[in-house]
């Protein structure tokens, strides 16, 4: 299986290439990630917040607000300030990915 989010949609999905079917999962807003949950379905990480889903993709429940105020606060909508402002991004990126990893968030999330 290979999932994908679609942040315009918004949705998660889950392609199986032994089939070639892709199932869609509707998120409610934008969906920036996600990730797999040990005991079953997801965390995903939506413009308003952070919520556990079921593996068919319905929302349980919330469990974090968005680090940032998601009216005021969109990636989307910035525009580049110079030319070069990507590669010293990439430059930041390559950077941090040699330096000891930190935790920048951690969300306690009971069963």
């Amino acid at each position: 299986m290979l999932y994908w989010v679609d942040i315009n949609a918004p949705s998660l999905n889950r392609f199986d290439p032994a089939t070639g079917r892709n199932t869609v999962m509707p998120m409610p807003e934008s969906i920036g990630c996600f990730a797999l949950r040990t005991s079953g379905g997801f965390v995903v990480a939506l413009r308003g917040g952070f919520w556990l889903a079921h593996g068919d993709g319905t929302l349980m429940r919330k469990v974090a607000a968005a680090p940032y105020d998601p009216r005021a606060s969109s990636l989307q909508r910035r525009p580049l300030r110079s030319a070069g402002a990507p590669l010293r991004r990439e430059h930041e990126r390559e950077r941090a990915m040699r330096s000891p990893r930190r935790s920048i968030a951690s969300i306690p999330i009971s069963r």
